[in-house]
């Protein structure tokens, strides 16, 4: 009987451990198989060394502290992301900064230049009108072929010069004097000087000069001592008068 007894005791006792290696075997398995993120691999690792310790009731244990270890892992890495982040919008930040000065410079130098160009155009201009003070005019002669109203090429850049000068001085007025020889007859100089004039007359408007700015006078031939070529060249022009005031421009 005592014989049988020790036998039967040593029996559960085996089969007691066995169960108990068994079911921890079995717990740790379970955990393995769902913890598969850092967070569940940190309960697993917990519940293992928790088995280990302390048996099934020692893995749970266990896992808390390691799903702790794994929370603690996933949130250090939100924390290294979101640095990241808040470091490439502080670079961006400068960065606009940067260029924000950049144009602002830029934009100050641009009205730095621009106010020295206005205080030279303005002497400019001073320079310009320095002519036309105390009611004096400037003069200029287009001279004209025998019997043409076409105004050569010379004379057109002379004209673009003039309308150019209009144009800095706005209050500029133009006045136009047209003249030819004395070939032909006088009904006919007359009408050639006026075509003459208004020759001159549209090519200044073509260049921008409003027509409200000009003022137009024929007197057809003049009066001369001699008949020669050099004096009849002479004769054949429109006087362009510029002033502050419309000219009364006399037959001369």
């Amino acid at each position: 009987m005592k014989i049988i007894s020790k036998t039967v005791l040593a029996t559960l006792l085996v089969t007691s451990i066995n169960t108990q290696v068994s079911a921890e075997t079995s717990f740790l398995e379970k955990l393995e198989q769902k913890f598969e993120d850092p967070q569940n691999v940190g309960l697993a690792s917990g519940a293992g060394v928790g088995a280990v310790v302390a048996g099934p009731a020692g893995a749970i244990v266990g896992a808390l502290f390691g799903g702790l270890i794994g929370t603690s892992e996933r949130n250090q890495d939100t924390i290294e992301l979101l640095t990241n982040n808040n470091k490439y919008q502080s670079n961006q930040i400068l960065s606009l900064q940067l260029d924000n000065k950049n144009l602002s410079d830029s934009l100050n130098k641009q009205q730095r230049q621009q106010q020295i160009e206005l205080r030279q155009v303005s002497q400019q201009i001073d320079l310009l009108e320095a002519p036309f003070s105390n009611g004096k005019s400037l003069d200029f002669q287009i001279q004209f072929k025998t019997g043409s109203k076409d105004i050569n090429t010379e004379y057109r850049q002379q004209l673009v010069g003039i309308s150019r000068l209009l144009h800095a001085i706005p209050d500029l007025k133009v006045d136009l004097a047209g003249y030819s020889d004395q070939r032909g007859g006088a009904k006919y100089n007359q009408q050639l000087s006026h075509e003459r004039t208004l020759a001159v007359g549209k090519l200044l408007t073509d260049l921008g000069i409003a027509e409200k700015r000009i003022k137009i006078q024929s007197y057809g031939e003049m009066s001369q001592v001699s008949d020669d070529l050099e004096s009849n060249f002479f004769q054949r022009r429109v006087t362009v008068s510029l002033s502050k005031h419309h000219q009364q421009l006399v037959k001369n």
